[in-house]
Order: structure tokens, then sequence, then C-alpha cells
């Protein structure tokens, strides 16, 4: 269930655990790509630990499925983050 994974990746970076949070995450996007609420904290805990030009690829690709599945608000935040990065 992607929800559950999800919620595992919050917990693990509320846990001190970011470095485990963002693989986790990044397994959980292999597998279910289309798990739009992912992208954006991925893109954040990408961007806050230096990655930066990985956390602009994650946000392109959740801004891809957001359009995919024509979530215009999402759609948006995850553009404003990429603006910001």
């Amino acid at each position: 269930d992607p929800f559950l994974l999800y919620a595992l990746c919050l917990e693990l970076d509320k846990a001190g655990r970011r470095t485990e949070a963002i693989l986790k995450i990044e397994n959980l996007q292999q597998a279910h790509p289309d798990y739009l609420a992912l992208y954006y904290q991925w893109a954040i805990w990408l961007s806050e630990s230096g990655e930066t030009a990985k956390a602009k690829k994650a946000t392109t690709m959740g801004i891809a499925v957001a359009s995919l599945q024509n979530n215009s608000k999402t759609k948006s935040e995850l553009q404003s983050l990429l603006d910001q990065l």
C-alpha cells in the first residue's frame, strides 16, 4: 500500500533518519510512480540535503504525474517549488 509506505517515510524523517527516509521514498517512487503525494516531500528532503539537481528532477517527475492525473493544484504546488529551487 503506497500510503503506508509514504507514512513510514514521514515517520523515519521525524525520527531523525532523513537518509533512510529518502531511500525509502525513492523505492516507493519506483514501485508506485503514480503516487503523487510523494513527489513534493521527496523534493523538499533532497533540496534540504543539498541535492538540488535531484530535487529538481523529482519535482519535474511529479509535475508530469500531476499533469497525467489532471491534478492542477498539486501541479501548481510542484511548479512553485521548482521555481524556488
